[in-house]
């Protein structure tokens, strides 16, 4: 976005010709958090809505139902819990979110996530940043009750015969549909725009100044940064493999299993994603930076 609509950016300067546009703020932080996480939530109901059979929607077609009617009473209630599982992890990553925020958001929009560290790495009190990193606690904590409320109050399941030919969902008209795909387009087009500027912006000498083509920054990058790669894929893959075993136990012992302490374990396995790994790092500073467990910066 910055290369796009900063004071030299493509669009704004290049362009427009315009150099006063302010790219950070608010505005930014909600256009930019809006395109990173919504595959989270198109993961989420994907499978939701592929598991609603059509069949139900043609049989109340059948008997009269509008699309309006059978969209409100057939596709969104079965769609529910798909919706509140989209929405708690959707609203969970953002309040999450550290990068996004301290690159875009500014002096002008404070969050909790960066003015933690800030915190600790400005004004050196590990004490202060553990407040601020409690207090992300509260909302989280909110959002994951309401979510299970809310599921909760009823049971959401379809119960078929012999299963018929599939069919395409027809709740919504074809008017829409089309101008469903269209923004889908424009929001795909506009990723790919990001994605390719960011390449080019990687093969210029600097980018709103010099756009002469080199490969330097890669060198420098496979040079100098390689541990760094290295570094980041390593603990990438073994956060992915420990992540993935510790999700598979405590999703079995969650659905499978009956004990005391299941609603516990399951809220406390999700309000630990809505905190940031810089909150998750300053609660390791405050846990083990005194005697008599004193490990901080012994790795």
């Amino acid at each position: 976005m910055i290369f796009s609509f900063g004071r030299r950016g493509l669009i704004t300067y290049n362009l427009l010709g315009i150099n006063t546009f302010n790219v950070y703020g608010l505005h930014s932080v909600l256009f930019a958090e809006t395109i990173t996480f919504f595959p989270i939530a198109y993961l989420t109901l994907k499978g939701v809505l592929a598991g609603i059979d059509p069949t139900v929607e043609d049989m109340a077609f059948s008997l009269g139902s509008s699309r309006g009617r059978v969209f409100r009473t057939i596709t969104l209630p079965l769609a529910i819990p798909g919706l509140a599982n989209s929405f708690l992890l959707l609203f969970a990553a953002s309040l999450a979110d550290f990068a996004t925020p301290l690159i875009l958001a500014g002096s002008r929009f404070p969050v909790l996530p960066t003015e933690a560290f800030l915190q600790i790495t400005g004004l050196f009190d590990i004490r202060g940043g553990a407040v601020l990193s409690f207090i992300l606690l509260v909302p989280a904590f909110s959002v994951f009750v309401l979510q299970r409320y809310w599921v909760s109050r009823k049971y959401y399941v379809t119960i078929t015969g012999k299963a018929g030919a599939q069919t395409q969902i027809k709740s919504v008209t074809s008017r829409t549909g089309k101008i469903f795909l269209t923004v889908c387009i424009l929001v795909s087009v506009s990723i790919l725009y990001f994605y390719i500027l960011l390449f080019y912006a990687s093969i210029v000498k600097a980018f709103g100044a010099n756009y002469q083509i080199t490969l330097k920054h890669y060198t420098v990058v496979f040079t100098e940064g390689l541990k760094a790669i290295k570094d980041t894929l390593f603990i990438a893959t073994i956060g992915m493999l420990l992540g993935g075993v510790y999700g598979v136990v405590v999703g079995y012992l969650v659905s499978k299993k009956t004990f005391i302490s299941r609603s516990a374990m399951e809220i406390i396995s999700m309000i630990n994603y809505s905190l940031p790994g810089t909150i998750v790092g300053i609660a390791y500073l405050v846990a083990f930076n005194n005697p008599p467990i004193m490990i901080t910066g012994t790795a």
